[in-house]
């Protein structure tokens, strides 16, 4: 695949002002680094957190950390990703993008495209306890590491979470393929699913089952999407 192909094709605005004010601003200019955080959270959506000179603090006690692999080993990310989700109006998304503009080297962002596209799942928006989010989110570095190492090593880790956007938002179109129940037909759901299943595997050469099936009143349904060249699942 074309990687810098598809990196051409990521239209948006790529930040680099911000990164330009990140990369000249100190550690004990305050006020910069404030207007510098809120700017990041307006390039991601238009809301400001409460930004304090402790969290401010935390995020430059990362500077030592150089690959993304010292993130998994280092105690001091945990407890910045920590800080950054106990912040008012700071949820993973932003968080991780305040993380990635600071070092972008080490820190991808992470979003409902780019997960979708690494795990081929959607993003658990429902996950709100800290020490999960962040157990995720350093899950999430290591396997956009081996991603990155293993499908597109020429292209910089700083661009990965790009990559991953751009691919979801490139897939091929879904389909949700139901069966109605009516009456007594109910007594017979689960000997019906096979005919789900059966479909699914008359179509596994351009199709994959994105979700299976799964019964919802009297109606059955499975979604098909389409089968992608690139898909990493996560080693256990």
């Amino acid at each position: 695949m074309d990687y810098q192909g598809v990196l051409g094709r990521f239209t948006y605005d790529d930040g680099t002002d911000i990164l330009n004010r990140v990369s000249s601003v100190e550690a004990g200019d305050y006020r910069e680094n404030r207007d510098i955080i809120n700017e990041i959270v307006l390039w991601k959506m238009n809301r400001r957190p409460q930004v304090t000179e402790e969290l401010i603090d935390a995020i430059f006690s990362l500077k030592e950390i150089k690959t993304p692999l010292q993130v998994l080993t280092d105690e001091k990310t945990e407890r910045v990703v920590e800080k950054l989700l106990q912040t008012k109006g700071m949820q993973l998304p932003m968080a991780s993008t305040v993380l990635h503009f600071y070092y972008p080297e080490i820190f991808p962002i992470i979003d409902q495209r780019a997960y979708r596209e690494l795990y081929a799942m959607d993003y658990p928006k429902t996950m709100t306890k800290i020490p999960m989010l962040t157990e995720l989110y350093l899950k999430y570095i290591k396997d956009c590491w081996e991603y990155q190492q293993e499908k597109c090593p020429e292209i910089a880790f700083s661009q990965i979470d790009k990559i991953l956007y751009q691919l979801d938002k490139e897939k091929g179109n879904k389909v949700k393929v139901t069966l109605r129940f009516r009456g007594r037909e109910m007594a017979h759901v689960q000997q019906s699913k096979h005919i789900l299943d059966d479909f699914a595997k008359m179509l596994e050469d351009v199709a994959v089952v994105e979700k299976a099936a799964k019964l919802e009143g009297r109606n059955m349904s499975m979604v098909l999407t389409e089968k992608r060249c690139l898909l990493y699942t996560s080693p256990s």
